[in-house]
């Protein structure tokens, strides 16, 4: 079976009907009845009725574990509540049992995008002239994802204006009764190019291509959470929990914007506010790497550092080479006087993110603690060149220069920070 415009074709009916009398073995009743619960099941993922959904596809499924149609739309539910393994699995089973087309394709691709398989969509995904302008479009924005995910920028927007450009020619020369901002797809594509901006820190650019977005679609959340994203890393988290809000509550399901809320709450110091939500993102996903990341944030900031290191622990055990878990981890573990365990953290983190000054910091500092004033000095020195007129790094670049034995340059940064002071 196939699904076009919302409406399922049975194969087993079609043939009731081609056969006529002659079907008299085809019993139309519970096929009926089966396309009534593929039926309802689609209203209700619309309507974001997810539970009620899987309840008419386990129906279907139990009757019959091999329908197809029912593996897609439940491949959908699962993508659209995070949940990229289930979706994955799903959507799999449905291609196994001869499920094809664009549908198929691009479920596939979210369950992949969800599950972080980036180089998979790169090499599974390619798109041939010959398609039509939709399909090169769907294909041109999943790899603009997959580019993203893996920090290509350039890459990622060579693929993103590629999909605009494929969208246009669909909604010009192949579907003209159709509108682009019809498409959310074609949107999609906008907020691919406004996050390249963003982490490009190109905000002139950046908020540009997210007018541009508001103009095309003013209401879709993945707009609205563009805007959260953009005036987060604009240090602006009033506005960026205002904005992701928004978003939920256009999609209360959608977890990655519930996390963006808690993330602005925990920059603004509401740290009970960020820790409901993100619990509430933990009791449906326990192993979610984002949510926990930021649990553990919200207890080290609170002065909580015993929670901090169990949340970054939980981390590094789903994750152990996610490096912001060990920059937490590191400073947990220092407020708590373990600085062993501090200092192995740190160093692994800063191995990551060498331009990191407050991490550099603390590490020197724990290494002092530790009393291997060669290692702080080698920490710290780089830190003079960065932030010379810091006062505080400059005492302790000249406390890890006594521990050595370097009175000369002790004496010098003394001067020095004497003279910032």
């Amino acid at each position: 079976m196939v699904i076009r415009d919302g409406r399922f074709k049975s194969k087993a009916l079609s043939l009731c009907l081609i056969l006529g009398v002659l079907a008299t073995g085809c019993d139309e009743s519970k096929e009926a009845s089966v396309e009534e619960h593929l039926k309802r099941a689609q209203e209700l993922l619309k309507t974001a009725d997810f539970r009620g959904s899987v309840v008419e596809l386990k129906n279907v499924l139990q009757a019959d574990p091999n329908n197809a149609d029912a593996r897609l739309i439940l491949s959908q539910v699962y993508a659209e509540t995070g949940d990229g393994e289930s979706a994955e699995k799903e959507i799999l089973r449905a291609r196994e049992l001869g499920m094809k087309g664009a549908e198929v394709m691009k479920a596939l691709g979210r369950a992949y995008i969800l599950t972080r398989k980036f180089k998979q969509i790169l090499e599974d995904f390619t798109v041939e002239a010959s398609e039509p302008a939709s399909r090169q479009a769907a294909i041109f924005l999943l790899r603009g994802d997959a580019y993203y995910g893996l920090g290509k920028n350039i890459e990622a927007e060579t693929a993103f204006d590629k999909a605009i450009e494929a969208y246009r020619k669909d909604i010009n020369e192949e579907r003209p009764h159709l509108k682009l901002t019809e498409l959310p797809e074609f949107v999609a594509a906008i907020v691919g190019k406004t996050l390249v901006s963003i982490r490009r820190r190109n905000w002139t650019e950046a908020n540009k291509r997210l007018s541009f977005a508001f103009e095309v679609s003013p209401e879709n959340p993945e707009v609205l959470a563009a805007k959260g994203e953009i005036t987060f890393k604009q240090e602006e988290p009033a506005a960026s929990e205002k904005a992701y809000a928004a978003a939920f509550e256009a999609k209360p399901y959608n977890l990655e914007y519930q996390v963006g809320i808690a993330r602005a709450q925990i920059a603004l110091k509401k740290f009970d506010e960020a820790i409901t939500n993100l619990d509430a993102v933990r009791k449906h996903f326990p192993n979610h790497i984002i949510s926990n990341q930021y649990r553990a944030l919200a207890a080290l900031q609170s002065g909580d550092n015993e929670t901090a290191k169990q949340f970054a622990d939980a981390v590094l055990k789903i994750a152990p080479e996610y490096y912001l878990a060990h920059l937490i981890a590191g400073a947990a573990n220092y407020g708590l006087g373990n600085y062993e365990q501090a200092n192995s953290f740190l160093s692994r983190y800063i191995g990551r993110a060498p331009n990191d000054h407050h991490a550099r910091k603390l590490l020197g500092l724990t290494q002092l603690r530790l009393r291997r004033a060669s290692a702080a000095l080698a920490t710290l020195q780089p830190l003079s060149e960065n932030l010379p007129d810091d006062p505080q790094i400059l005492n302790l670049i000249a406390t890890a220069a006594v521990g050595v034995g370097d009175l000369t340059t002790a004496t010098a940064y003394y001067q020095k920070a004497l003279i910032e002071n």
